[in-house]
């Protein structure tokens, strides 16, 4: 290990340069309200001593609202400090990529570049922690470290792959969910092929996955976190909007093929490969078909996954990943230099397509008409904010009315004189004012707050109401939210009372609910 950190360490440094100026930018560069906020205020509950599913409902992963809740201790309550999450996990994306590509026999050069590629089309595009990167990513090192488990057979890297898993589903339930399905396919007949390594094998991933069982029982054992909490918020209830999702699939040439089309093109050479090889029965190809088929079901559960999720795109790191993949069939079959060429190409024309679009025009934010020259310094707000580009897609052409807006209910807040939680999609509502309590959902929407149709409804109206009447919540701010949640909440009793503040803020009396 010292040996390649001196002979690569001037390639890692100035990956760690590039990626730290691509997140610093991108992820001070434009707002999504709701997305932006998730993992910063999840993060600050965590610092506060409140725990997901215990204290508030959560349907997505924990994993990232204790990342954050140690960058906050580190860096401090800011959003330098939620920044700097989302480079550290590029930056362990980017150099894992960099070392497998290397044991893959691409050269350094090559090596650096297609690396650089997965630097910028991988966090860059949001610039702050998200569920879906963190869930994606962590399934991505998984198949690294399974490829370099065959490529090497180290234990380390075989231990690796569970725990990588892990972390994967428990950022966002998709893709690990369908991969972990095709993982233990594909294992199962890697083990066969290799009866002679299988057994070191089993005790390698069997290690890593009692790692990752003992974290996860001896947190919920230290947090004192309801088992059925876990599973109604985490995997019953997710598992019906997963049902209805599926049901609504339109198999149609624009979701499965067109908005896919250049991680298609990168996977073909592998693709090709994998069918030439599968004829072939010599021990020598054993590397290269079982590598394959990995891409191949990598491929699979992340389109599917991507689908699913009905989200912007986010999986085009996958293309210099592909790319890579490509290089390393063509050099070890010797192919022309024209191929090479070909990939370049391809290489250049992809990552600057998707940066423009994905990381420099904001579309995952659904900011890519913004004229970014209108955007407002957050400072106005708080200095914990300082230095974001303010502009969001619900104010796109008047962010200074937004902020406006904003800061009038601030002002209002926190002269309250009572116990009090805000509902709200621009989250970071709650650090700014050192609140204390804690609002009993991790965020509101159609899908987080079960419909009045979905047999949890129930659950997560009496988990609200518990969770309000432990802290002795008699008042609720709903800012930029109008009446619900909690005229949907309560209005089988009819019991709240609404206060029109301003043009964004709602103020709600619930005290004759209980």
């Amino acid at each position: 290990m010292y040996k390649y950190i001196r002979n690569n360490y001037h390639f890692h440094l100035l990956l760690i340069i590039f990626s730290f100026g691509f997140i610093l930018f991108y992820g001070f560069r434009g707002i999504y309200p709701i997305d932006s906020f998730i993992i910063f205020n999840s993060g600050y509950n965590v610092l506060n001593g409140y725990h997901p599913f215990k204290d508030y409902w959560s349907i997505s992963g924990p994993i990232l609202d204790y990342f954050q809740a140690f960058f906050f201790l580190l860096f401090g309550s800011n959003w330098m400090g939620y920044v700097l999450h989302a480079f550290v996990i590029n930056i362990i994306i980017v150099s894992i990529s960099f070392y497998f590509f290397q044991k893959l026999k691409i050269n350094n050069y090559y090596s650096f570049l297609y690396s650089l590629g997965v630097a910028i089309l991988a966090y860059p595009q949001t610039g702050t922690p998200f569920m879906d990167h963190h869930a994606f990513y962590f399934s991505y090192l998984s198949i690294i470290f399974l490829s370099l488990g065959m490529l090497n057979n180290k234990k380390i890297f075989w231990c690796l792959v569970p725990i990588a898993f892990f972390i994967s589903f428990f950022s966002k339930q998709l893709p690990s969910s369908y991969l972990l399905i095709f993982i233990i396919l594909f294992l199962v007949f890697y083990l066969y092929r290799n009866k002679n390594k299988a057994r070191n094998i089993l005790k390698a991933l069997l290690l890593g996955t009692f790692i990752s069982l003992f974290i996860f029982f001896s947190w919920i054992f230290l947090a004192k976190i309801p088992f059925e909490n876990i599973l109604i918020q985490y995997f019953y209830y997710p598992m019906s909007i997963g049902e209805i999702r599926v049901a609504k699939i339109n198999f149609d040439i624009n979701s499965f093929v067109l908005q896919f089309k250049f991680i298609y093109l990168s996977l073909l050479v592998p693709l090709i490969f994998l069918l030439k090889n599968l004829k072939n029965k010599k021990k020598s190809s054993d590397f290269v078909i079982s590598f394959s088929l990995l891409n191949l079901l990598l491929f699979i559960s992340f389109i599917f996954s991507q689908i699913m999720t009905k989200n912007q795109i986010l999986i085009f790191f996958l293309i210099p990943y592909f790319l890579a993949v490509s290089h390393y069939f063509i050099t070890i079959y010797k192919g022309k230099s024209i191929y090479y060429f070909a990939i370049l190409i391809i290489f250049a024309f992809t990552t600057f397509k998707y940066h423009d679009r994905f990381n420099h025009h904001k579309k995952f934010m659904e900011l890519n008409d913004a004229d970014f020259n209108n955007a407002l310094d957050a400072k106005v707000l708080d200095i914990k904010l300082k230095g974001i580009q303010w502009i969001t897609h619900r104010y796109m052409k008047n962010p200074k009315y937004e902020l406006t807006q904003l800061k009038k209910s601030k002002s209002f807040i926190e002269n309250s004189k009572f116990e009090y939680i805000i509902i709200t999609d621009y989250q970071f509502f709650p650090m700014v004012l050192n609140l204390k309590t804690v609002s009993p959902s991790k965020w509101y929407d159609a899908m987080s707050v079960p419909s009045k149709k979905n047999i949890f409804h129930n659950e997560f109206k009496i988990f609200f109401k518990k969770n309000l009447k432990k802290q002795n919540i008699d008042h609720v701010y709903l800012l930029g939210k109008g009446k619900w949640p909690v005229e949907f909440l309560f209005q089988d009793k009819n019991c709240a009372t609404f206060s029109k503040i301003n043009e964004f803020l709602y103020l709600s009396n619930i005290k004759d609910c209980y």
